[in-house]
């Protein structure tokens, strides 16, 4: 009986440490899945993370590029409100000119014969014959002539700042309108960026927990 209880004891302590060495190798391989799927976890984490990196960086890139061209478009936009001051200066100007020119001409007929107002009969009784009769009338129509070109050509220029101001401001509609564009494209892509640092954030966090 002794023998028995011995063998007995024996038996049970092989089984005993069989099971338990079958119950640590699998606690070891559970453990081992867990490791690599925590650096598994972590491979990823990082990936995604250097991924967000390299966006965040095109992101900036691209809005370096817009910031650029919003001052290149601010800066023809003062150029062209810089063309359309001086075009409507110049308007003015021969406006001005336009404006002196009638007067020296119209005080200069008026110097001519004296009265501003005299009709043609009371020239032609003033005068002493038909040559200074003649003369005085060409002289007249010589002033007249004076005064319709300068006007023609006056108004012409005036007409041609005209549209030339048109186009600027048309210019200037244009300038304003992609800089606008330029401005949304330069929020869109600043939000963007926002959400890709944050992202970027996430994942540098799980990798240092993972860790």
């Amino acid at each position: 009986k002794t023998r028995l209880i011995i063998l007995i004891l024996i038996v049970t302590f092989f089984v005993s440490q069989t099971l338990l060495n079958h119950a640590r190798a699998d606690e070891l391989n559970l453990l081992r899945q867990k490791q690599n799927q925590k650096q598994q976890e972590l491979i990823a984490a990082q990936k995604a993370a250097d991924e967000k990196m390299r966006e965040a960086q095109n992101l900036q890139d691209q809005i370096g590029v817009v910031n650029a061209s919003i001052a290149q478009t601010e800066a023809s936009i003062a150029m062209t409100n810089n063309a359309i001051r001086e075009n409507e200066k110049e308007i003015r100007t021969k406006e001005d000119e336009l404006t002196q020119q009638k007067t020296n001409l119209n005080e200069t007929i008026v110097n001519a014969y004296e009265l501003p107002n005299r009709s043609t009969t009371e020239i032609i009784v003033g005068s002493d014959s038909l040559s200074q009769i003649t003369d005085r009338a060409q002289y007249l129509e010589s002033l007249n002539y004076q005064i319709e070109t300068t006007i023609a050509k006056i108004s012409k220029i005036k007409e041609e700042l005209e549209g030339r101001g048109r186009e600027l401001n048309n210019l200037k509609s244009q300038q304003t309108a992609q800089k606008r564009g330029l401005a949304s494209q330069k929020q869109e892509k600043n939000s963007l960026l926002a959400s890709t640092l944050d992202a970027k954030k996430a994942y540098e966090a799980k990798v240092a927990e993972a860790k």
